[in-house]
C-alpha cells in the first residue's frame, strides 16, 4: 500500500521538472517546482533558491537575480540572507505534506496558482504569481502569511 506521501511522490514523479517548467499550464510549473524541491524538504538536497539552473528554470529573471544577489550579499557580509526561510513551505525548516495545487486563474499575461498543504502540522496556503517570460510561465512572486503577517518574496527582497 502506498501512503499519501508515496502517492504524491509517484504522482509528481511522472512529471519531468524541466519539461513541466516549460509548459503552458502555470499549475504544472508550480507542481514541478515542488517536485524539484522535494529532496530539500526531505533533507536530502539543497534549496532550489541556491541552484542557479533551477532559479532560471522556475523564476523570472528579476526574481531569480534578486535571490542570487541576496545570497551573494549574505555571504560577502557574513550575515543571514533577507530571504532566510523556505518560501515554498513558508517556514524556516521546510515541511510540505498533503500538497494540493489549484488550476490557477489566468488574466492576460499573469496567473495566480494556489498551493495548499500542511507545514509542521499547520494548514498553509501560498499564492504563486506567474508571468509569461520568453514564452514560458515563470514564478514572479510567492505570497503567504506567517506569524508576523502577510509576506511576499518580492517584498522581502525589496522588489516592487
Amino acid at each position: 500500500m502506498i501512503g499519501r506521501r508515496g502517492a504524491l511522490v509517484l504522482g509528481l514523479g511522472a512529471l519531468s521538472w524541466p519539461a513541466a517548467a516549460q509548459t503552458d499550464r502555470p499549475d504544472l510549473v508550480v507542481r514541478a517546482l515542488y517536485e524539484a524541491h522535494r529532496p530539500h524538504v526531505e533533507g536530502l538536497g539543497r534549496s532550489l533558491l541556491t541552484d542557479p539552473i533551477a532559479r532560471r528554470r522556475f523564476f523570472t529573471r528579476a526574481l531569480g537575480d534578486a535571490i542570487a544577489r541576496d545570497e551573494r550579499r549574505a555571504i560577502e557580509m557574513g550575515m543571514r540572507p533577507r530571504l532566510a526561510f523556505d518560501p515554498m513551505s513558508g517556514a524556516v525548516e521546510p515541511d510540505v505534506r498533503e500538497l494540493a495545487i489549484g488550476e490557477g486563474v489566468t488574466e492576460g499575461q499573469g496567473s495566480r496558482v494556489v498551493a495548499s498543504f500542511r507545514s509542521h502540522g499547520t494548514a498553509t496556503t501560498l499564492t504563486y504569481v506567474l508571468v509569461r517570460e520568453q514564452g514560458h510561465w515563470k514564478i514572479d512572486d510567492i505570497r503567504g502569511e506567517g506569524a508576523a503577517g502577510p509576506w511576499s518574496v518580492r517584498g522581502v527582497l525589496g522588489l516592487p
